[in-house]
């Protein structure tokens, strides 16, 4: 009899769990990637596994946690003895905690509102103890539409980096109850989908149930082993160099070899020479083709690094973008700043150099009615301004005499220059003139272009100065729509970057997030000092501070992207900046005290603004040094005469 009430007991508890609306969590390590349940707080203790190290991070202040359900969880997770967990009470973002102890397994945070579970999302992902074997749970209390909006915008980047990820979502002691959100949400049409698409994954989400059936694990996606990319250099020093051997070395080469390694994929390299005469596109003959886009595609290439600038022409790529099968994913790709600033420089004297001229001709006449003036009788001639006139005259030897001005045509000619470039210099510290744009050209700096509605519209577009930004935005297929919401963000300063901070203070930077630096859509092929336009982008677009030229079916752009990103915070931007010094990158460019309001979108290029003070000082002392040589002639011609 027992036997059977204990069989009839299963059997209903077995049946009313079934058909149950709460499902509980297995422990199991099979059911581990099932994160959209939903269940009692009871068993979100059962979602850990035995002795697993948990992470508990919360707010310094403890109004959120006091009363609520997450107090209840927070205490039921303290007080059950199957794992090692310790628990960290700091701001948001998370990024100043040091855990004391290995990675830890799953990590909690108790998040208020959506702007701090914004930043600690994001510096989490940036925190030294992310792992991408890590799951994370974040505890709120927004309501299922304050969510939304989250999980679609705010944590797309949680989204391309770690697959285990859930969302509690916490209510008030009357509810008394937990909910799990998938973070993995499918996105719509007009947000980015990467390489992988989720719908490839077979991820299907309903805000209840997420289909893992034919899900590949983020493990099976870092190993690359047996894959081979294929990589096009241009020899372009100091990014690509090609040795006497026959290697290649160089900053992109080292960052896609780093790569590689993380990804464990080997590479192959085709190598062009740079300088060659690669000739026009023949789109008819599109694989017989030379240039750069020909060389793509003969060589069926993956990617491609090096000096793409000079030989990429506007045209090819969107031409490119259409016939080669949507495959040219080059949207921008960056422009040296020396050449910008001798473009600029002889865009400027064509405005101004009517001004200058003017303005020295106007002080030569005004000096000439001055000496005039003070000319004239003896008895005035002894008088100490004019001795210190006729002194500074004499010099030059210019002399006074019944009111003309007279001196020699060499010395007058350099006297004319010493008038030209006083009057450039204050003309260039004192006004706005497009003169000094030449000294302020940025390196990193554009415009996107995305659609015609985009085009048609002259929008603000917030732009930040850091290289982190760049490449968080970048690898993006991007709607119209959204690209508003993403460029309203920025002139919020809510970008990650600000999240950036110990990344920042360790290697040296600060991040220009808070600057307002705006540029403006004008025409359609516009030059904007650090980069050049491309024509209309595609909606795919790739923002990438280095030159790298991707094709859009690299099965692993998503994560390529992510290691990139991994190994700049992790100090190689440090090491570029070490190589690159001949194309000035300079660390304080990115310093915050050092950052302008870029209402024009200009910044200070410092090795421009060196050379030019050199270049000025050096006229001077050489005018010191002339005016220095004639005065000890003239006062060695009087000892002698004595």
């Amino acid at each position: 009899m027992k036997i059977v009430t204990f069989t009839l007991t299963v059997f209903v508890v077995s049946v009313a769990a079934t058909f149950s609306d709460w499902s509980q969590i297995s422990p199991n390590k099979e059911n581990q990637s099932d994160l959209v349940i939903r269940c009692t707080k009871n068993a979100v203790i059962q979602f850990f596994d035995v002795n697993s190290t948990i992470l508990i991070l919360l707010p310094v202040y403890g109004s959120f946690l006091s009363g609520s359900a997450a107090s209840q969880l927070h205490g039921e997770i303290l007080k059950t003895g199957n794992f090692t967990s310790f628990t960290m009470k700091t701001l948001a973002p998370y990024y100043s905690v040091e855990v004391p102890v290995n990675k830890p397994d799953y990590v909690i945070m108790f998040c208020e509102t959506i702007t701090e579970m914004d930043i600690s999302v994001s510096a989490y992902l940036k925190s030294n103890f992310w792992t991408p074997n890590s799951k994370l749970l974040i505890v709120t209390q927004h309501q299922e539409h304050e969510l939304d909006s989250f999980l679609q915008s705010s944590l797309k980047e949680l989204w391309t980096i770690s697959l285990k990820a859930a969302v509690i979502q916490s209510f008030d002691r009357r509810t008394n109850m937990t909910k799990f959100w998938s973070l993995l949400k499918q996105y719509p049409d007009d947000c980015v989908v990467p390489s992988f698409e989720l719908k490839n994954l077979g991820i299907c989400f309903d805000k209840v149930q997420w289909d893992t059936t034919n899900l590949i694990p983020y493990e099976t996606i870092l190993n690359m082993k047996g894959c081979k990319l294929r990589v096009g250099a241009v020899t372009y020093p100091p990014f690509v160099t090609k040795t006497k051997a026959g290697t290649l070395s160089g900053i992109e080469v080292e960052l896609v070899s780093l790569v590689g390694e993380l990804m464990n994929y080997s590479t192959q390299y085709r190598v062009m020479e740079l300088g060659e005469n690669y000739g026009e596109i023949n789109y008819k003959q599109l694989r017989n083709s030379s240039g750069i886009v020909g060389f793509l595609v003969r060589e069926q290439l993956d990617c491609m690094i090096g000096g793409l600038l000079p030989d990429v022409n506007r045209s090819n790529v969107i031409n490119t973008s259409i016939t080669y099968g949507q495959d040219a994913i080059l949207g921008i790709v960056p422009k040296r700043v020396w050449r910008k600033t001798y473009v600029t420089l002889f865009v400027s004297i064509r405005k101004e150099i009517w001004l200058l001229f003017a303005g020295a001709i106007c002080i030569t006449v005004l000096a000439y009615l001055l000496f005039s003036m003070i000319g004239g009788s003896r008895a005035r001639n002894h008088t100490p301004f004019r001795r210190i006139i006729e002194l500074f005259f004499d010099i030059y030897n210019i002399s006074i005499e019944r009111s003309v001005v007279r001196m020699p045509r060499c010395n007058f000619l350099r006297f004319v220059l010493l008038l030209w470039l006083f009057h450039a210099v204050i003309w260039t510290t004192t006004v706005k003139s497009e003169l000094t744009t030449i000294l302020t050209v940025p390196f990193y700096q554009t415009q996107i272009k995305t659609t015609d509605e985009l085009i048609r519209n002259d929008y603000k577009i917030g732009v930040p100065g850091s290289i982190f930004d760049w490449i968080d935005i970048g690898l993006k297929r991007v709607h119209s729509a959204r690209m508003k919401e993403i460029f309203k963000r920025f002139e919020k300063c809510g970008t990650t970057a600000q999240c950036l901070g110990k990344v920042a203070n360790t290697n040296g930077f600060s991040t220009l997030a808070r600057e307002k630096s705006f540029v403006h859509l004008k025409d359609h092929y516009t030059d904007v000092s650090g980069y050049q336009v491309i024509g209309k982008l595609p909606k795919r677009i790739v923002i990438v501070p280095i030159e790298i030229l991707f094709r859009k079916k690299f099965p692993v752009l998503k994560t390529f992207h992510h290691w990139v990103r991994r190994l700049i915070e992790c100090g190689f931007l440090q090491k570029m900046e070490t190589m690159c010094k001949y194309f000035s990158f300079k660390r304080h460019m990115y310093a915050q005290k050092r950052a302008r309001n870029l209402e024009t979108g200009l910044r200070l290029a410092p090795v421009q603004m060196q050379s030019f003070k050199v270049l000025v000082l050096a006229f001077i002392l050489l005018n010191i040094l002339c005016t220095l040589t004639l005065l000890a002639e003239k006062m060695w011609y009087r000892i002698q005469n004595r």
